[in-house]
């Protein structure tokens, strides 16, 4: 009987030392599914914010795109219109100094026919002139 009362008092002992641990085990077990749970919504918390933030930067680059692009575009068009501004006052330049030659020429013609129309009604003159004073000496 001592050994019975050894025994059970043995097994009482190690019911005592095992029902905290037990206890303990039994309470994580509990508390694993909301500790699983709870590292889930976590995660899924940091998945969903690390998302938005990649798509706030896409969508950050492709507007910085777009605007460079617009930029870009923007300046071709005003370097093409600067160029296509010079390149006509260049024509209507060339025009007005081909028109103001063409008038020069024309005055230089005009003064040139004027000059021999003088030159030829001085000889006509001076022929009249001359057959005048053959009259008169005969």
């Amino acid at each position: 009987m001592v050994a019975a009362a050894a025994a059970k008092a043995s097994k009482e002992a190690e019911e005592r030392i095992a029902t905290p641990a037990v206890a303990a085990q039994i309470g994580a077990e509990k508390r694993a599914p909301a500790a699983d749970a709870e590292t889930k919504r976590v995660a899924e918390e940091k998945a969903s914010a690390a998302e938005k933030e990649a798509k706030r930067l896409v969508e950050e680059k492709a507007s910085a795109a777009d605007a460079e692009a617009k930029r870009v575009a923007e300046e071709k068009a005003s370097a093409a219109d600067a160029e296509a501004r010079r390149l006509a006052e260049e024509k209507a330049s060339a025009a007005d100094a081909e028109r103001e030659a063409e008038k020069k020429e024309a005055e230089n013609k005009r003064m040139e026919a004027n000059k021999k129309k003088e030159e030829e009604d001085k000889a006509e003159a001076k022929k009249k002139d001359i057959e005048e004073r053959k009259k008169e000496r005969i």
